[in-house]
């Protein structure tokens, strides 16, 4: 499954931000029971984000081939037009 790239920085970003929060919430907190409890919970917030965005949305290659069949139409349908438009001068030529 592909991931979009807004969504894949957005979990990068999460990951991050995680990681920065739990340090400076043991750099003032120390390392006690409580503080564990809070980083296992931040940890518990990125997996949720992590895992949530990558299975609310469908993955990204559907809409790319909705758009390759609409332009597979558009360009049969600008061939067909070509075609009637060199008719079109040859009749005028004559």
């Amino acid at each position: 499954m592909m991931i979009s790239r807004t969504t894949a920085i957005i979990i990068v970003v999460c990951w991050i931000t995680i990681a920065i929060l739990s340090s400076i919430y043991l750099w003032i907190g120390g390392v006690n029971f409580w503080t564990n409890i809070m980083v296992l919970l931040f940890l518990g917030v990125a997996f949720v984000v992590t895992f949530g965005l990558t299975a609310m949305w469908p993955p990204s290659s559907l809409p790319e081939k909705k758009l390759e069949k609409e332009l597979s139409e558009l360009k049969k349908e600008v061939h067909e037009l070509k075609k009637k438009i060199d008719e079109l001068r040859k009749i005028i030529e004559e």
